[in-house]
């Protein structure tokens, strides 16, 4: 089963980069919202091992892969809430980045 994890993930980048740079006289909250986001998640390296792993179409190498993943989401995750503002947040959660 191929999978573009990868890919995908490089998509978004690209696209909330872009997005980003339209943001004009942002406030502080807003500014360090953007530098956090602007920071390496270390998550490109992990998601290339998943997209080898579901290509290898076995449980153990998908599973240990996909470990990984959720091991390095979880600070992320924990990070951004923390720093993202209410109201950026409900953003965050409804807005597709297309």
């Amino acid at each position: 089963m191929r999978t573009n994890f990868l890919a995908e993930w490089e998509r978004m980048k690209k696209a909330f980069d872009n997005t980003a740079k339209t943001v004009q006289n942002p406030d502080a909250v807003t500014s360090a919202y953007l530098a956090v986001m602007a920071k390496p998640t270390g998550l490109t390296p992990i998601l290339k091992d998943i997209d080898a792993a579901f290509s290898k179409e076995q449980r153990k190498p998908t599973n240990e892969a996909l470990l990984k993943f959720y091991g390095k989401r979880e600070p992320i995750s924990v990070l951004l809430t923390r720093s993202c503002p209410s109201s950026a947040t409900r953003v965050c959660r409804t807005r597709r980045w297309t």
